[in-house]
């Protein structure tokens, strides 16, 4: 199907009874303006030379619509771009499915490319903070895509950070954009003066999870802070997180380690500031477990009072105040008094609990053998 042909050396759209020729082939084209498919030009052959060619649709029309006729269905080779972008970056809209070894055959033939796929009622996910987590279902032959990818919902756009397993019940995790972006970053030299349709519907499907989606809700509130707006934010009990899970299979070193590791390896922007050295030692003082909360990666406390401490006050005093520096960060959320006062108790009572079991070694008499000196030898 072709949204346009050449008539008397212009691109024309379809037209009652129109005749032109494909700009690939140079073979007759017949238009089809009928009153139920999007009116398209038909090869007389009755054959599309373009293999690659898909059914145009609304979704389709959309996105062309808002492009000059001359950078649509553009001639590469011996195949048809659907959009020629910025920079003469093709921009390929994929509506139906597509195998892998279709994606790895486009990408090499385009080079230049980014894909545009129609992700409207069929993928599942997760709205987080400024990001949004989503899971293909059974389309997971996306994820051979090494191009960038934008997912079109609808209402909104996610540009795509990474496509990985590694978050479990979800395909990867992108930033989310509106299509007014889109047309700038990638269309802005090459529009026409019609605006962008609307192009809003029900955009996302709990399908692919049977009901059950993989995230959880807080089940108290919390207070963070914002480092970039200097401002505090409480989140009321019932928010959505990502648990992480327990841990993944290191075939290399033949042992397990935790999931949030692999996302502060490989996901930096995603993994909010963390080291692993830093998360172990704030796990370790505050108990709790490492979560994706409002897009980031952040530790949740354990509650106040299955806080434990085995560390003096002077390390107390040195930990709490990088806890605070965390918190100044967004990383875990503003301790409360009453959290801070328990530690602060365990930690003095590390020292009282020591300094009784000393006295009671000396009391009866294994403390005299190990630490006082002998004078019999």
């Amino acid at each position: 199907m072709l949204l346009f042909a050449i008539v008397a050396d212009a691109k024309s759209r379809p037209f009652p009874r129109g005749r032109g020729v494909c700009p690939i082939c140079l073979g007759e084209v017949r238009a089809k303006c009928g009153s139920i498919k999007v009116h398209h030009w038909a090869h007389v052959c009755g054959q599309d030379c373009d293999t690659w060619s898909e059914g145009i649709g609304p979704w389709h029309l959309c996105w062309q619509d808002c492009v000059r006729p001359e950078f649509v269905e553009v001639a590469v080779g011996a195949h048809r771009a659907d959009i020629l972008g910025n920079d003469d970056t093709v921009i390929e809209l994929q509506h139906s499915a597509i195998s892998p070894a279709e994606i790895r055959e486009r990408e090499h033939h385009y080079g230049k490319m980014i894909w545009l796929f129609d992700a409207t009622n069929r993928f599942g996910g997760l709205r987080s903070g400024s990001r949004f987590f989503f899971s293909f279902g059974r389309t997971r032959h996306l994820q051979s895509c090494l191009k960038p990818v934008v997912l079109d919902f609808g209402e909104f756009l996610v540009e795509v950070e990474a496509l990985t397993d590694l978050i479990k019940g979800f395909s990867g995790f992108g930033i989310l954009r509106d299509r007014a972006w889109f047309a700038t970053k990638h269309l802005s030299t090459r529009r026409n003066e019609r605006p962008l349709a609307d192009n809003a519907k029900r955009t996302v499907s709990l399908d692919v999870w049977a009901s059950r989606p993989p995230w959880k809700l807080t089940n108290r509130p919390t207070e963070w802070r914002d480092p970039e707006l200097q401002l505090r934010k409480v989140y009321e009990f019932g928010c959505p997180y990502l648990p992480l899970a327990n841990s993944q299979g290191n075939q290399l070193a033949r042992q397990d380690w935790p999931v949030w590791w692999d996302i502060i390896a490989q996901f930096p922007l995603l993994a909010n500031g963390w080291t692993q050295a830093d998360m172990q030692e704030m796990q370790s003082l505050l108990g709790g477990a490492p979560i994706i909360f409002d897009g980031l990666l952040r530790l949740m406390p354990a509650r106040t009072q299955d806080l434990q401490a085995r560390v003096g006050p002077e390390t107390m005093t040195k930990l709490l105040q990088k806890a605070q520096a965390h918190v100044d960060a967004g990383r875990i959320p503003v301790l409360e008094d009453a959290a801070v006062v328990r530690l602060r108790t365990l930690a003095r009572s590390q020292v009282d609990s020591a300094q009784g079991e000393f006295l009671a070694r000396l009391e009866n008499g294994r403390g005299r053998r190990r630490w006082l000196p002998s004078f019999s030898e």
